[in-house]
């Protein structure tokens, strides 16, 4: 588990390190992410005027909302920067760490292997990129890994209260 644990703190300062010059340049999504996460903080409303949206409208398409939700609540800590717009990101990219270790070690019940695939995900390319440029797709992979490992756990020993009743 301390492996785990000083895995873990290398895989944030991989994500976090260089922030905000790394990767360079702010782009149009990530900006326009930060002002609607502003603006919803500020007022509740999207830079559209709609009242808590469950998508908002950016460039041409309505992503989801809730990486802008993410990023509304780090605005008070750093403030209208790229680090805020960034740090939902890098935090679920590092939250992906141990989630991947305790993922594999619950398929396999082998820690080793469990450890090689923390260790791969920390210094896994694609993950670093996603966790460095602030969006969506790192938050939902998480949370896909998340419902998997839910999903598993309720195979294994279901229970009727876990299950929504329409």
């Amino acid at each position: 588990m301390k492996l785990l644990v000083f895995i873990t703190i290398v895989g944030f300062i991989l994500r976090f390190a260089g922030q905000p010059n790394v990767p360079a340049g702010f782009h149009r999504d990530e900006a326009g992410i930060a002002y609607s996460a502003y603006s919803i903080l500020q007022t509740g409303r999207d830079d559209w005027g709609k009242l808590l949206p469950l998508h908002t409208k950016a460039l041409g398409d309505y992503p989801p909302a809730f990486y802008n939700y993410l990023v509304a609540a780090t605005i008070p800590f750093f403030g209208l920067t790229e680090l805020a717009e960034r740090f939902p990101a890098i935090l679920f990219g590092t939250i992906l760490i141990p989630l991947s270790f305790f993922w594999v070690r619950k398929l396999f019940q082998n820690e080793w292997l469990a450890l090689t695939v923390a260790a791969i995900v920390t210094i896994s390319p694609w993950d670093i990129v996603q966790s460095r440029s602030g969006g969506e797709p790192i938050v939902a992979l998480v949370f896909t890994l998340i419902a998997w490992f839910l999903w598993s756990n309720w195979v294994k020993k279901p229970k009727k209260w876990q299950l929504v009743r329409g």
